[in-house]
């Protein structure tokens, strides 16, 4: 019947070297929060440092949540020089909210469960991600970019449901499960992927890009100056009245 919270006020300036754990699985509505709120009399940021190990764990129900939230007022920060792990007994996930930009120079694994970032990134990504297979990483909302030498890689998901996320050259985008619902995607370099879900968003950039598995389109953009290469099965379909399915080239 409660809920546990760290607040960061305006101006904190908090670092990890250590382990710091965060962990949910009380299966209720009260949440566990790291609240970061800065306001216009100085910015609030959290950073993990390159020696610094953070594990955020949820439990099995929807209701076991990790959130590291904000006050909406582009104040709140965090940044990740050194190792992330996401781990869930089942349903339960992390997310970053209401503001809080996530900068990541280090390692995130998702293990298990589903990591939203809704706040984007304040600078330019060059750390890595690793999404293990049932995992879901989230981008969510707000604008992303990643630079040189960040790779997304893994068995797991990585959904785009809003914002637009830019993968400068250098940048890698290789897990095996690709979702773009909502969200615009743009990739300098020539990308190989396998299945993928195309869904109200938009693909384009530089890069020649091929999926060789199964790719399924709703109402979706393909734009940009590369090539797209489909050499698996294409399905577009229309499962529900009222609505129009099309794939239109920008």
């Amino acid at each position: 019947g409660t809920f546990e919270f760290i607040e960061l006020g305006e101006t904190a300036n908090v670092q990890n070297s250590g382990t710091f754990n965060l962990t949910d699985t009380g299966a209720n509505n009260n949440d566990v929060y790291l609240y970061i709120r800065g306001d216009n009399t100085g910015d609030a940021l959290f950073t993990n440092l390159a020696d610094g190990v953070m594990n955020f764990h949820t439990g099995t129900s929807s209701l076991d949540r990790i959130r590291i939230d904000g006050a909406n007022r582009a104040y709140d920060h965090f940044v990740n020089d050194g190792t992330i792990n996401v781990s869930s007994d089942g349903s339960g996930y992390t997310e970053f909210d209401n503001g809080v930009t996530f900068d990541n120079n280090g390692l995130v694994n998702v293990l298990g469960g589903i990591l939203y970032l809704k706040g984007g990134n304040e600078g330019v990504t060059t750390g890595d991600f690793a999404v293990s297979s049932g995992a879901t990483l989230n981008f969510d909302t707000n604008n992303s970019t990643f630079g040189s030498g960040t790779a997304i890689t893994g068995a797991g998901t990585t959904r785009f449901n809003g914002g637009t996320s830019t993968f400068n050259t250098g940048a890698s985008l290789l897990t095996t499960g690709l979702t773009i619902s909502g969200g615009t995607v743009n990739i300098a370099d020539d990308h190989t992927f396998g299945a993928a879900t195309l869904s109200v968003g938009r693909l384009g950039g530089t890069g020649d890009l091929t999926f060789t598995g199964a790719v399924e389109f709703t109402q979706f953009y393909l734009d940009g100056a590369g090539t797209t290469t489909f050499d698996g099965t294409t399905t577009l379909s229309r499962a529900s009245t009222g609505t129009s399915e099309f794939i239109e080239l920008g």
